[in-house]
């Protein structure tokens, strides 16, 4: 698996047609946690995917994401 670099959350988000969730991505939380989501791009506005560990952990914010690309 190849990972690319830290993408800014409030430079550009995963991409998604409108109504569908994105590819998962590693995301860095505003605690330095990290997690394997999903993007949901939402007609107004989008969200993050909420994992159980995510919520637990008392995680606010996605700050930092990055692709992950599995080679053939």
């Amino acid at each position: 698996m190849i990972v690319s670099e830290w993408i800014s959350a409030e430079d550009r988000l995963p991409e998604s047609n409108e109504g569908y969730w994105s590819s998962m991505v590693e995301a860095k939380c505003n605690l330095g946690f990290i997690y394997n989501l999903s993007y949901f791009n939402g007609s107004d506005s989008g969200c993050w995917q909420r994992t159980s560990s995510f919520v637990r952990r008392a995680s606010d914010k996605i700050v930092q994401w990055r692709l992950l690309i599995h080679e053939d």
